[in-house]
């Protein structure tokens, strides 16, 4: 599976990557950035069957332009981004992503303790410009997981 759509430099939107090594190093970097980003920490092939079973969803609820295949998710023109729960309750791929494996472990390491994950994915997919802090170069991430 590839990815044919050209992605913004993350440096572009100001946002730099978090060092690489032990979630102390990153719970160092965690107050300065107040993120974190870790290129290449999640598996990819998880990544992407994750973002495979979203853009399938959202090209069954015709919010995708059909001119482009649907794991590219580009928004179909005219249609409005909203609120989607529904796009990730049962669907495995995505709960395997974020409740299970490389993220909880992350987590559990991170905070030195046991975590808990919200019952509830709330999944919001936003066309381009209609986020919360659209910008020419940066646009509003937020359909599915891109393993970027």
């Amino acid at each position: 599976m590839r990815l044919t759509s050209a992605r913004t430099s993350l440096a572009s939107c100001g946002i730099r990557r978090t060092p690489r090594g032990t979630s102390r190093n990153c719970a160092a970097a965690w107050p300065k950035d107040g993120y974190l980003y870790m290129k290449g920490y999640l598996d990819r092939d998880e990544v992407l069957a994750a973002r495979a079973s979203l853009t399938a969803r959202l090209a069954a609820a015709g919010v995708l332009d059909e001119e482009h295949p649907a794991i590219d998710a580009i928004h179909r023109p005219n249609t409005s981004g909203s609120f989607r729960p529904e796009l990730t309750q049962g669907n495995e791929e995505v709960q395997r992503l974020l409740y299970s494996g490389r993220l909880t472990d992350f987590y559990r390491s991170f905070y030195g303790e046991d975590i808990r994950h919200y019952d509830y994915t709330w999944l919001r997919a936003i066309p381009p410009g209609k986020g919360p802090i659209p910008t020419a170069t940066c646009p509003t991430w937020g359909a599915a997981p891109t393993g970027i």
